[in-house]
C-alpha cells in the first residue's frame, strides 16, 4: 500500500522552493510515497522530470511515532541533480540560546569527552570531523549495498580504523543508555564510502521498546570533503542532518535515566583501542578471593572501571569459576582487541584437577561499554601444559599481537620440568580458538625459576608515544618482561615476527643486574597500549610487608601502584617511567622553595602541605665535585653490596641526601629516600634509595634497604626525585624516571596530620636544593560502588 503520496517540483540550481504548479525546463519533479510492508516504515522519493523516473531510493528518515511531529525542514534539488537535500527551518535557530564551541580537537581511537555547559536533553548540536590519514579499511567483501545491512552485520561496537564516530546522545552519566549517532569510514572499491548510523541499541534500559540501528551510505568523499553532522535533541527524540544536510536520520527513544538534567553528550571515537581501554573505559582486572584476604581457596577476576586512571569504580567480578577448565579458580590472563574491535580475554583457569590451563573469555556484549558480563565458549581450555612443563607451572598469557602473516601470538610464562629454566612459550593462531605449541620458547634462562606475569610489547626507538602490540617495524624494539624472584625484570631486543626469534641485548640472571621496573616492592605488573592518548601504560601490584594477621583485621592484602607511563630511554638501553599525567589532577595546596644551600648534617621541614599524602618535586645540585669524593672499585663489589652497605644513617662525602618522608615529629619514624654520589673509575656513580629501617615503631613488618644506581652524571645534570606519597606507600622516580623504587611502609605515629615531610643532607659536603615543588593530594575515588 502506497500512503501519504507527494508530488512537487524543484529548482535545478538554486535553493528556493517553487509553487506545486510550476513545471519548466529549470525544474525537476519529486514523487514520494510512504509503505510500510516490506521496506519497514520509509518515506521514499524517486525524482523525475514528468515521465521520466530517476530509478534509485533513498531513505530519508524512519518515523517511530504517529503522534509526534518532526521539525519542519526545507528541501532543495543536491547539486548534482540526484536527490533532496534537507535542513531545519532557520526559525528553529531562534530557540538557541547558551552556547559552547571547541575547535581542533584530536580524538584518539578510543577515546571520548563530555560536552558540558549545554542542557544535553534539548540541544543544537553542529559538529565537523576531519580524517588528515585514511588508513586501508576494510572492503564490503559481498555485494551488500544497503547501509542497514552494513549496521546490522557490524554494528556500532566495532573499532575501525576510522570509526565509529561521532556523538553520543541523551547518555547517562555511566553510559548504560546512549544512542550513538556515528560515521564509519570503510574502502569501496579504488574509494571510501561513509557510512552514517544511528544506533539505538542502548538508548534506554526499558525493555518493552523498539531499538534498532539505523543508516545509509553518505554521498561524500572523506579525502577531500570534512564530514558534518547537526543534531537537534528534544529529550525523545533526535534528528540527525549529515553532510550538510545530504542524509537525515530520525530516532524516537526512551531513555529511562538520561531524561533532564541527568542526560549527557558526550563526543567520541570507538576507532582501534588498547587491550584495557574500550569505549571510554580504562578496565582493570585484578586477582581477588572473595573469602579471605589470601591468595588461594576460589580466586575471581575483580573488575573496577575509570574514565581518567584516577577515580574508579568497582563493578561485579568479571570471571568466577564455572566451568571445568577454570572450576578451581580464575587467576592471570590478558585482554586483547579483535580487528573487528571485540575484546577478548586469555587467562589461566584451575581445572578440576588444578592443572593450569589457558581458558577464553569474550564479552556477553561487546556494546556495553563497562564490559560487565563475560562469557566461556565452548572448546576450552585452548591451551594446557606441554609435557616438559610441570602441570602447576603454565600461567599467564599476555596480550596477543599479530604477525606481518596475520597470525596471532602469544605467550604463556613456565618452568621446564626438574630444573630451574624460565621460559616464554609462544603459541600461534588464526582465529584466536585454536592454539599450537611454536618448537621454541621465544626466551629462557636456565637460572630464574618461574616466569610469571609474563609481558611483551613494542617500544619506539625514538619518541615518547606508545604502539600498539602488533607493530613491528625497524623504528621500534621489543621489551620481553618476567616476574621472578619477587621482581619485575626485563630485556630489550629485537623482535621477528616472520621467524619468531627475539634477540634479546641481555640475559635475565638473577641477580641485582638485572633490569628492573622497579628495585623496590612492585610485582606481577601489567602493560597495555592506550591508544586514547597513544602511550603505554604499566600497572603493578605492591604486596603487603605486615603480617597475615594484620591482613585479616583489614579484610584485604596488596594494592596497586599508580599507574605509569613506559618509553625507551634515549640510548636504548632501559625503560623510562613516569606516573600518568591523570595524577596531577589530584594536586592541591602547593609550596615552592627556590634554591637553597643544604650544609653537611642539615635537616629542613617542607610545611604547608599534608605530608601523608603528597607529591613532591626536587632537583639537588652538586656545585663542587671534588677529588675526595668516597672511591669504589666497581669490580671490587657488585651493586647490591652498594646498596646494603649504605643505609641513610652512614655518613659519606655527598650523600645521603633527600627526603624524609612518613616522618614523625621526633623523627624516631621516617622513610628516606636518599642520594649517595660516589667516584667510580673515572666518573661518578649515584646511588638512589629507600631506607625502611626506621619507617615504623612495629616490630612485625619487614624493612629493608633499597635501592639501585642511578644512571646519570652528576657533573653535568641535576639529580631530580619525584616522591608520591599516599599514607603508606611511597613511590620515587629518580632522573626523570631513570629508575623507580616502591615502598610498602606501616607507620604508628607519622599518620594523617602527625606526618611531616623534610629534605635532609647527611653527608659531610654540602649540596644545593636547586628547587622543590610539593602538593597535597586530593583523595581519589577508589572502588566506589556507585555503579
Amino acid at each position: 500500500m502506497l500512503e501519504c503520496v507527494d508530488f512537487f517540483p524543484v529548482k535545478l540550481t538554486e535553493k528556493e522552493g517553487v509553487d506545486t504548479s510550476v513545471n519548466n525546463a529549470s525544474v525537476r519533479h519529486v514523487l514520494k510515497v510512504s509503505f510500510e510492508e516490506e521496506l519497514g516504515g520509509k518515506d521514499c522519493y524517486v525524482l523525475m522530470l514528468l515521465a521520466h523516473i530517476v530509478p534509485r531510493l533513498i531513505d530519508l528518515c524512519r518515523t517511530q511515532s504517529s503522534l509526534t511531529h518532526a521539525l519542519p525542514r526545507q528541501m532543495w534539488l543536491d547539486t548534482s541533480g540526484k536527490r533532496l537535500m534537507q535542513w531545519p527551518i532557520q526559525e528553529i535557530n531562534n530557540l538557541r540560546t547558551r552556547q559552547v564551541s571547541f575547535h581542533n580537537r584530536q580524538l584518539e581511537g578510543g577515546s571520548m569527552f563530555e560536552i558540558t555547559g549545554i542542557t544535553a536533553a534539548q540541544a543544537d548540536v553542529e559538529v565537523t570531523f576531519d580524517l588528515p590519514v585514511l588508513e586501508d579499511n576494510p572492503r564490503i567483501r559481498d555485494s551488500t549495498h544497503v547501509a542497514d545491512a552494513v549496521l546490522f552485520n557490524r554494528g556500532n561496537s566495532l573499532g575501525c580504523v576510522c570509526g565509529p564516530f561521532g556523538l553520543l546522545a541523551l547518555a547517562s552519566n555511566d553510559l548504560s543508555e546512549q544512542t550513538a549517532i556515528f560515521f564509519k569510514i570503510i574502502r569501496r572499491g579504488n574509494g571510501y564510502s561513509v557510512i552514517m548510523g544511528s544506533d539505538e541499541n542502548r538508548s534506554s534500559l526499558r525493555d518493552n521498546v523498539h531499538k534498532i540501528p539505523h543508516g545509509t551510505f553518505l554521498d561524500i568523499d572523506p579525502r577531500h570533503e570534512k564530514i558534518s553532522l547537526r543534531c537537534l535533541i528534544d529529550h525523545s527524540i533526535i534528528e540527525s542532518y549529515g553532510a550538510g544536510g545530504r542524509n537525515v536520520i530520525t530516532s524516537r527513544v526512551y531513555p529511562k535515566l538520561a531524561i533532564g538534567e541527568a542526560a549527557k553528550l558526550f563526543a567520541f571515537n570507538n576507532g582501534k583501542k588498547g587491550p584495557l581501554y574500550y569505549k571510554g573505559f580504562y578496565h582493570l582486572f585484578y586477582q581477588h578471593n572473595p573469602l579471605n584476604p589470601f591468595f588461594g581457596d576460589i580466586m575471581v577476576w575483580g573488575h573496577s572501571v575509570s574514565q581518567d586512571l584516577v577515580n574508579w569504580i568497582k563493578l561485579e567480578p568479571a570471571l568466577s569459576p564455572s566451568v571445568p577448565s577454570d572450576i578451581n579458580s580464575c587467576w592471570s590472563g590478558s585482554t586483547t582487541i579483535l580487528p573487528e574491535g571485540k575484546p577478548v580475554i586469555l587467562y589461566t583457569g584451575s581445572d578440576t584437577n588444578k592443572h593450569q590451563v589457558t581458558v577464553l573469555a569474550e564479552p556477553k556484549d561487546p556494546s556495553d561499554p563497562l564490559l560487565r558480563e563475560w562469557v566461556k565458549p565452548k572448546g576450552n581450555p585452548v591451551m594446557v601444559p606441554p609435557s616438559n612443563v610441570p602441570v602447576d607451572c603454565f600461567r599467564d598469557p599476555t596480550t596477543a599481537w599479530q604477525g606481518h602473516d596475520g597470525k596471532w601470538r602469544a605467550l604463556v610464562g613456565a618452568k621446564e620440568k626438574d630444573s630451574n629454566k624460565g621460559m616464554a612459550i609462544l603459541y600461534h593462531s588464526d582465529d584466536f580458538v585454536q592454539w599450537t605449541k611454536f618448537l621454541v620458547p621465544l626466551l629462557e634462562s636456565q637460572v630464574t625459576g618461574m616466569w610469571e606475569c609474563v609481558d611483551f610489547f613494542p617500544v619506539a626507538v625514538t619518541g615518547k608515544e606508545g604502539l600498539d602490540t602488533s607493530v613491528n617495524n625497524s623504528s621500534v624494539r621489543h621489551v620481553l618482561k618476567a616476574s621472578y624472584g619477587g621482581n619485575d625484570c626485563y630485556v630489550i631486543g629485537t623482535y621477528s615476527s616472520e621467524t619468531d626469534v627475539f634477540s634479546a641485548d641481555s640475559e635475565f640472571t638473577n641477580t641485582a643486574e638485572d633490569l628492573r621496573y622497579d628495585y623496590g616492592n612492585l610485582f606481577a605488573s601489567k602493560a597495555f597500549f592506550d591508544s586514547a592518548k597513544n602511550r603505554r601504560i604499566s600497572w603493578g601490584w605492591i604486596m603487603e610487608r605486615d603480617s597475615n594477621e594484620d591482613d585479616i583485621v583489614k579484610g584485604w592484602a596488596g594494592i596497586m601502584a599508580i599507574p605509569r607511563e613506559i618509553w625507551l630511554e634515549k640510548s636504548g638501553k632501559k625503560l623510562m617511567q613516569w606516573p600518568v599525567e591523570e595524577i596531577n589532577n589530584l594536586r592541591a595546596k602547593n609550596v615552592s622553595l627556590d634554591s637553597k644551600q643544604l650544609e653537611g648534617g642539615s635537616i629542613l621541614e617542607i610545611s604547608g602541605i599534608t605530608a601523608s599524602q603528597a607529591d613532591i618535586e626536587v632537583a639537588f645540585d652538586l656545585p663542587d665535585l671534588e677529588n675526595d669524593t668516597e672511591a669504589l672499585d666497581s669490580e671490587e663489589v657488585d651493586q647490591a653490596t652498594i646498596i646494603d652497605g649504605y643505609s641513610a644513617s652512614v655518613k659519606g662525602f655527598y650523600g645521603p641526601f633527600g627526603l624524609l618522608a612518613l616522618a614523625s615529629n621526633d623523627l624516631s619514624e621516617h622513610t628516606a629516600i636518599f642520594f649517595r654520589v660516589i667516584r667510580r673509575g673515572n666518573g661518578y656513580a649515584v646511588l638512589m634509595c629507600s631506607d625502611e629501617s626506621k619507617s615504623s615503631l612495629r616490630d612485625n613488618i619487614e624493612k629493608a634497604t633499597l635501592g639501585t644506581s642511578l644512571d646519570i652524571d652528576p657533573r653535568h645534570e641535576k639529580i631530580s626525585l619525584r616522591c608520591l606519597i599516599d599514607h603508606s606507600v611511597i613511590e620515587s622516580y629518580g632522573g626523570g624516571g631513570r629508575s623507580v623504587i616502591t615502598s610498602r611502609v606501616y607507620p604508628k605515629m607519622a599518620i594523617g596530620e602527625e606526618a611531616r615531610l623534610y629534605v635532609f643532607n647527611h653527608g659531610t659536603k654540602a649540596v644545593t636544593m636547586s628547587s622543590l615543588e610539593a602538593w597535597s593530594m586530593r583523595k581519589a575515588q577508589i572502588n566506589s560502588n556507585e555503579t
